[in-house]
């Protein structure tokens, strides 16, 4: 066995050269004539190579650089949410909130915990700080579920009456195969709207496509990664009932233009079955007793081999099979919640402010100015109200500085008053005890006869 010399610095001996591991480090035994010393002399893993001698290396930067934390693809902030339940609203309603919340990951607070005391402007005093841009508040009355929908911190905020929902726990349940999604929460979803544009549409239909849009992050088709396409929203609205459907779907590309059995072989790591078989022919073409596919199904998948929804890959993607340039066939495995929204009202503020849009009732021309006057008399009085409280607050605060100022003069006087009268008492002492002697002599006094007697 060759022997090299130790690579600690100034270590004289000798070591075997040993075959080295990355993770562990050995001890080597050296040998010194006529006794055995050990050496604690650990064995530099070999992809720790010694420093060379020369001028720095430059590194040359091949990786794509992020973007800034915060910003999304484009350069806009990234929106953040919260979604809050507002009172009591039932075990339905909890889970609906859970089901938003993951809908919304990975740009909102998936373990808040709602306190029964806290506010709206709670919420809005932390939004700030955390970068919150929209809130969205669940809440149960006696007829309905409402969702309202808000731009922090000063709206506008769209409410909407939950006609019917359906939990995504639900949805996965009704299925035959659910998909595993748990990967695709990493990024945020798409945003897909339909039927929202047209002539004769209200304001109030072109106000929901742009909140909803600005909920999620936006993107740049140009540089957006294939692998951050897992999700999509899709909302649809409904013109005969005047709703908006919502829809919450997981991306799921498959390989194109092949049998199932094919499929089956690309997306196992194991040999399937095939003792029933006389060859592989069979089992990718079919045969007479089984059927085409070989036993296992329809030759090809009735669902994704429309060419409508055939595309060509781009970019690799993660699943077997769909490299960049092939064909795939995009489908779509609903992940819920489903949600039936119609828009009740549109206020100005946050939950509060002049309404804009009422689903249920219509105001004419003057009573719409005589709310917005009222409104605005209730704006100026409170803020009177607020000016009013501030100023008795200033002037109490200044009754309590003249009072605490008047007592410190007096404990000030009353201090000089006292070392006035210990420097007379101190001065003139003796003289005093003296003269009272004399007068108490001169009246006959016997406690200054004895005492002088006692002299």
């Amino acid at each position: 066995m060759a022997r090299v010399a130790c690579w600690r610095w100034r270590c004289p001996h000798m070591i075997s050269a040993r075959p080295r591991s990355q993770d562990l480090q050995k001890l080597v035994v050296l040998r010194k004539p006529g006794k055995q010393v050990l050496h604690q002399h650990a064995i530099p893993p070999h992809n720790h190579p010694m420093p060379k001698r020369g001028r720095r290396r430059k590194k040359t930067r091949t990786h794509v650089v992020p973007p800034a934390e915060g910003l999304s693809e484009t350069g806009a902030p990234i929106p953040k949410t919260l979604v809050v339940k507002r009172g009591r609203v039932g075990h339905a309603v909890e889970s609906l909130v859970t089901d938003l919340r993951t809908v919304l990951r990975p740009n909102t607070a998936m373990k808040l915990k709602e306190r029964k005391r806290g506010t709206l402007k709670d919420y809005v005093s932390v939004a700030g700080p955390l970068g919150i841009t929209h809130m969205l508040m669940l809440s149960k009355t006696d007829s309905s579920v409402n969702l309202r929908i808000g731009r922090v911190p000063r709206g506008p905020t769209l409410t909407f009456k939950v006609e019917s929902y359906v939990l995504g726990t639900d949805v996965r349940a009704s299925q035959k195969r659910p998909s595993d999604f748990a990967q695709a929460l990493q990024t945020s979803p798409l945003v897909v709207l339909n039927n929202f544009n047209g002539e004769g549409r209200g304001n109030h239909l072109k106000l929901i496509a742009t909140t909803f849009q600005n909920i999620f992050p936006t993107i740049n088709v140009q540089t957006v990664r294939l692998t951050e396409c897992q999700r999509v929203v899709l909302l649809n609205y409904n013109e005969q009932e005047d709703s908006v459907e919502f829809r919450h779907y997981f991306i799921r590309p498959t390989a194109s233009g092949v049998s199932r059995s094919v499929k089956r072989v690309a997306a196992q790591s194991r040999i399937p079955n095939l003792s029933h078989l006389d060859n592989i022919a069979e089992y990718v073409l079919g045969n007479d007793v089984y059927g085409p596919g070989g036993g296992a199904g329809s030759g090809t998948d009735s669902e994704g081999e429309d060419d409508s929804n055939k595309v060509t890959l781009s970019q690799d993607l993660r699943t077997r099979g769909s490299k960049r340039g092939a064909q795939s066939a995009i489908r779509l495995a609903e992940i819920g919640p489903r949600m039936t929204l119609k828009l009740a009202k549109v206020e100005s503020g946050l939950a509060e402010g002049d309404v804009l849009f009422h689903a249920f009732v219509k105001k004419t021309t003057e009573e719409s100015k005589k709310l917005k006057r009222k409104h605005k008399e209730m704006t100026e009085g409170k803020t009177e109200r607020r000016r009013q409280q501030e100023e008795n607050v200033e002037v109490k605060k200044q009754k309590l500085a003249e009072k605490k100022r008047k007592k410190l003069e007096r404990r000030k006087l009353r201090r000089e008053a006292l070392e006035a009268a210990e420097e007379l008492d101190g001065g003139g002492g003796g003289g005093e005890e003296e003269g009272e002697k004399e007068e108490g002599a001169a009246a006959g006094d016997d406690r200054y006869e004895s005492s002088d007697e006692e002299e």
